[in-house]
């Protein structure tokens, strides 16, 4: 009968724990654990300064704000390096390469389309990523031939300049689109 009685004893004791523990996370005023606006989910915060912790490929990287929230660049596509059912693809490793070198390490503005999603199929964060300069990296990318324009489901605020970016970078035959960088050439996405 004693190891019954301990045995009760000891639940009831980690149940009043448990419960202390539960209490204290809550807020005086109401019936939600307290929060602090810093780790409030992302979308919640849709526009800000960010410092980029990692960049994935040519048009994904990771924010390096404790969230590892990975962030689609907004209007672009580059060839895949990281799909394992693909071979890297022709200029895959100069986009990722050129997208590491303008924004690893460094902090960057996250700016909404109101036209898009918070998040693709993928559940990337997407978004437009300015420097602290003001400089757009998506149309940057374009512009220099590391990127093409790519519209994602739905048209977007700054397809029309990022458009005219690509025409640009192929007639200049930049990046990916000089004479013999890919063949063939990448896709047209109009």
């Amino acid at each position: 009968m004693r190891t019954t009685a301990k045995k009760i004893a000891l639940s009831l004791f980690i149940f009043l724990v448990a419960g202390a523990a539960f209490w204290a996370g809550r807020s005086s005023t109401g019936p939600w654990p307290r929060s602090n606006a810093a780790h409030r989910p992302l979308e919640s915060r849709i526009e800000g300064t960010y410092a980029v912790g990692r960049t994935v490929d040519g048009d994904t990287f990771v924010l390096d704000d404790g969230s590892r929230t990975r962030v689609r660049v907004l209007g672009i596509n580059t060839p895949e390096t990281k799909d394992p059912r693909k071979p890297v693809e022709c200029f895959g490793r100069e986009a990722a390469a050129r997208l590491h070198q303008l924004i690893d390490g460094k902090d960057v503005r996250l700016v909404a389309d109101a036209g898009q999603e918070d998040r693709d199929r993928y559940g990337r964060l997407v978004r437009y990523v300015m420097l602290p300069d003001g400089t757009d990296v998506g149309l940057l990318m374009i512009r220099d031939g590391y990127a093409y324009e790519y519209t994602y489901r739905s048209h977007y605020e700054r397809q029309a300049s990022y458009r005219a970016a690509q025409e640009e970078a192929r007639n200049a035959k930049r990046g990916l689109w000089a004479d013999g960088a890919c063949t063939p050439p990448p896709p047209r996405r109009h």
